[in-house]
Formats: C-alpha cells, sequence, structure tokens
C-alpha cells in the first residue's frame, strides 16, 4: 500500500518503520478503502442514526437512560417516550427525564421527547 501511496503523490518521502513523520490507516469496508492519517478517541459504537430509529421509554432512574446510551452507541437514532402522573405527581421525574435527556444529547446531536399525561389511565386500573 506504501508503494501505491508514493507512486499516486508528488512528494519525495522514505518510509521510515520507526518514528514516522506520517501514520496512514487503511481501513477495507464493503470492498472499499477508507484511509485517514488520524483517528478520534470516542465512546466507541457507530454514529447514531446509521441504524435507523427505536424509541425508548424513558424513566428519570438509571437503567433506561443507560439502555438509551447503549442503543446510541450501535448507531441508533433514540426518540424518548415518558409516562407521568402530573398533576397528581410532581413535576420532578418529567425535569428529571429533560436533564438526563441534555445529557444524552451529547452523543446524538437532539433528540424528541414524548410526554404521556398516564395519570388518568392509572386511575382506572
Amino acid at each position: 500500500m506504501g508503494e501505491y501511496i508514493f507512486e499516486k503523490t508528488d512528494l519525495s518521502l522514505k518510509v521510515k518503520l520507526v518514528n514516522p513523520d506520517i501514520n496512514c490507516f487503511i481501513e477495507i469496508v464493503e470492498g472499499n478503502a477508507l484511509i485517514y492519517l488520524d483517528k478520534i478517541s470516542a465512546l466507541g459504537g457507530l454514529p447514531a442514526g446509521v441504524n435507523g430509529k427505536v424509541v425508548s421509554m424513558i424513566s428519570s432512574g438509571f437503567d433506561s437512560p443507560v439502555a438509551s446510551w447503549q442503543l446510541m452507541k450501535r448507531g441508533a437514532e433514540v426518540i424518548y417516550i415518558h409516562f407521568h402522573s402530573f398533576p397528581r405527581t410532581s413535576r420532578a421525574s418529567i425535569d428529571n427525564v429533560k436533564n438526563i435527556i441534555k445529557i444524552l444529547n451529547k452523543y446524538q446531536f437532539g433528540s424528541t421527547l414524548y410526554l404521556v399525561p398516564f395519570f388518568e389511565i392509572q386511575k382506572k386500573f
């Protein structure tokens, strides 16, 4: 590969296997060669949105935000739904969920939250 790059550029470079001036990375994906010079450290996984959309039922607890984050790492764009009992209970769960989603949005750059008032349905149970 080094020889091919050397032939296709006007640069007069020499190969240095120890302390090279440039590191060139090559990945072969589905018959295509991806060539790049820098690796950017990240959380790992796939870019959010490359594997479609999913709906995550999110609470203000710990498990559902972690599950949502794991879905993002697998490339899903996460849409959130939160069932609440306001005004029977305080707005705390709604506010907590909004704060959690603010943090999660660092990994998918925006999202949709559906708030479902559940108190009237709960009364019927």
